[in-house]
């Protein structure tokens, strides 16, 4: 289905009545990627079951006027602060992986293979390569770059030393530090 203002991951997977995740991996996407109105979208349905969801009201809702009581002048401020940039995206070195390696990389540190597996087929697509504009990288969107944050043995690495083993050791949940994958 070709993506339309106003749709959302969400809604649509509400609509076809499947989890985002899965929409977001036959997509080889991240859930949390942006949605690009006029791309096309695989839904993981069969033909027969699909049903185009009604167009999202992208209106602006009309408001009824309220009496407003005059505020303060706010005292004058100093300059404001300067725009933030957003974060200069790595070039990621163009080597190719298999999913096998991905899988193999993942599955060499001593935490549970098949579900940290599940969360990187959530989180990337098991794209080692996989960036979100906002700053977070390879198969496991590490929120900051790293030499060799494009390699799957050494995103997994710095995801088990950096992420996993800190959280479980401070919380008794390893799993925490990716709050959405980690239910899928």
């Amino acid at each position: 289905m070709e993506i339309r203002p106003g749709d959302t991951l969400i809604a649509l997977a509400n609509w076809f009545d499947v989890s985002p995740f899965e929409i977001a991996v036959m997509n080889g996407a991240a859930v949390d990627d942006y949605l690009v109105i006029g791309r096309t979208l695989v839904i993981p349905l069969p033909e027969s079951q699909f049903l185009m969801p009604p167009v999202p009201d992208v209106s602006e809702p009309v408001e009824e006027p309220v009496a407003v009581t005059p505020e303060p002048e706010p005292e004058p401020e100093a300059d404001p602060p300067p725009a933030v940039a957003p974060p200069e995206l790595p070039e990621p070195s163009g080597q190719t992986w298999t999913k096998d390696e991905v899988v193999e990389a993942i599955c060499s540190l001593p935490w549970p293979c098949e579900k940290m597996v599940a969360i990187a087929s959530c989180e990337s697509g098991l794209r080692p390569d996989a960036v979100n504009p906002i700053g977070y990288y390879g198969i496991f969107q590490i929120n900051y770059t790293f030499d060799g944050w494009d390699n799957p043995w050494t995103n997994a690495e710095v995801a088990y030393y950096n992420k996993y083993l800190p959280m479980l050791e401070w919380s008794g949940d390893g799993l925490s530090p990716w709050p959405v994958c980690r239910y899928y």
